[in-house]
């Protein structure tokens, strides 16, 4: 059974693969940080994401956040100084933290005034249940399975370079597309 990140993930990349077609990683990869407003502003354009910045937030990778008034305006944010890999990777979490639990942040008395994901909670996939999902969320959304399986073999062990030019197709970190790879491969093995 899946799950409702893998689901929803699966959902906007069925959509962009109709869009865009089935070979648009070959041209590069999810321009995420478009993605989100452009998203949000048609499935929620009562609550979208308005602004997606950099900033130092020390202490954290990114954060979902919102306004006072309602109904909310959202905003992403992440930390400045990390590579253009992790800071992808760190957007699409923090957009699965939207698409997934935006009612929740912004009715749960914990998360006043938005949600702060440090590094434990980005990419790691430890911390509470919401940073396990929103990791799943943007690991699906940004190396979709029925791609990345066309990229390497599965009987393959993938060299360093091998993973770095899918690292480089998906515009994520070397980390995130090892992880990505070993989660792959322990399905098929």
């Amino acid at each position: 059974m899946q799950s409702l990140a893998i689901k929803q993930s699966n959902q906007i990349t069925l959509m962009l693969d109709q869009v865009l077609g089935t070979n648009r990683f070959d041209r590069g990869p999810v321009d995420i940080a478009n993605l989100a407003l452009e998203y949000s502003a048609h499935t929620a354009p009562e609550s979208p994401i308005r602004e997606v910045l950099e900033r130092d937030i020390p202490g954290c990778m990114g954060a979902l956040v919102y306004g006072e008034s309602k109904p909310r305006q959202w905003t992403i944010v992440s930390h400045k100084d990390q590579s253009e890999g992790r800071r992808a990777y760190t957007l699409g979490h923090e957009f699965g933290h939207y698409v997934l639990h935006r009612k929740l942040i912004d009715e749960d008395d914990r998360f006043d005034g938005g949600i702060y994901c440090d590094e434990s909670s980005v990419l790691r996939r430890e911390g509470e249940d919401i940073e396990h999902e929103a990791d799943e969320f943007a690991a699906n959304l940004l190396m979709p399975f029925h791609d990345f399986c066309r990229q390497i073999s599965s009987k393959t062990v993938p060299s360093f370079d091998d993973l770095g030019t899918i690292a480089d197709r998906y515009g994520v970190s070397l980390t995130a597309a090892t992880l990505r790879w070993l989660e792959w491969h322990c399905q098929v093995v």
